[in-house]
């Protein structure tokens, strides 16, 4: 892989497969069995890819940004939720 380049598709498709598969290897072997209930790699890998594909959406990410941001506001601030009369 480049360094400060750019990046191409299938390093990208590397690096993706590579961060599910350290993902899977972090979770202990029950709480995987728990989640995706199988221990067959593939099937795993499959099904962490099917977790994360959601999150990896420009447009939901910045939702949740606002969702989030919001959230955290209101709770600081909670004077910004109260209706004037």
């Amino acid at each position: 892989m480049q360094r400060g380049g750019a990046v191409t598709a299938q390093e990208r498709e590397d690096m993706r497969i590579r961060a599910e598969r350290l993902l899977l290897v972090s979770l202990p072997p029950a709480l995987r069995e728990t989640l995706f209930e199988t221990n067959d790699m593939k099937k795993l890998q499959a099904r962490m890819h099917e977790t994360l594909e959601p999150i990896q959406n420009k447009y939901i990410n910045k939702h949740l940004m606002y969702l989030l941001v919001d959230l955290i506001s209101s709770r600081i601030l909670p004077e910004l939720l109260e209706e004037k009369s």
